[in-house]
Parts: structure tokens; C-alpha cells; sequence
């Protein structure tokens, strides 16, 4: 029975105690700046009148 890592193509490799780890990768057109849109959404959401004056 393969692993849902296995099922989606992904392969493994071990880590220097023996555990098979799952080869994770992010692709870079994914990474985005997360902290600042989460900031600007803060504030235009509950300080309108402040982020309209960072905008001018």
C-alpha cells in the first residue's frame, strides 16, 4: 500500500536517525508576502480612515 505522499508522485528521503521524511518543496510563484497582506486587510477592514491616508 503506497502513501498519500507516494500517490501524489512524492518521493523520500532519511534523515541521519532513519525516519523517512516526505521531500516538501514551495514552489518560489507561490511564496508570497503574507505579513503585509495580512496587515493591510487588518486595516482596511478596521481602520478604514487610517489606511486610506497610507494609500494618499
Amino acid at each position: 500500500m503506497k502513501s498519500i505522499c507516494e500517490q501524489f508522485g512524492g518521493t523520500y528521503h532519511e534523515d541521519e536517525h532513519g525516519y523517512l521524511l516526505p521531500d516538501l518543496a514551495i514552489l518560489e510563484e507561490e511564496m508570497v508576502p503574507i505579513r503585509g497582506q495580512r496587515r493591510k486587510s487588518f486595516l482596511k477592514e478596521h481602520s478604514p480612515i487610517f489606511y486610506n491616508e497610507l494609500l494618499l
